[in-house]
């Protein structure tokens, strides 16, 4: 036979405990940021500062988003001499100027698709 009073006290218990972990998770959450350059989401990895480790959501000239998009070198085809890629010879380059880079709140990883294998 159970003690009167034992099941009330692991159930309180438990609850307690699942409200921690959802409180937990939403705080996580909201403290995580991703970065997106139009609609497009941008991987962690490719716009981290490699001194510091933060993350680089912004348009700078010198910036690790522009370096992604306009920062490389291509052969040009009537010529075949190697250019700097600009907005009037390269599609990428061009999306980059004609889009907003937005932070927002999200869990990085999500659309990796690892959660839902």
């Amino acid at each position: 036979m159970v003690p009167r009073g034992t099941f009330g006290t692991s159930g309180y218990f438990c609850i307690t405990l699942l409200l921690s972990v959802v409180y937990d998770f939403v705080v996580s959450i909201y403290f995580c940021r991703i970065c997106y350059l139009g609609d497009r989401l941008l991987a962690l990895d490719k716009i981290r500062n490699n001194y510091t480790g933060e993350m680089e959501c912004d348009k700078f000239e010198n910036g690790s988003i522009y370096a992604l998009y306009c920062g490389r070198v291509k052969t040009d085809p009537e010529s075949g001499e190697m250019v700097q890629v600009t907005a009037e010879n390269d599609e990428y380059c061009r999306y980059f100027h004609e889009h907003n880079v937005s932070e927002r709140a999200g869990i990085p990883g999500l659309a990796s698709g690892v959660f839902l294998s």
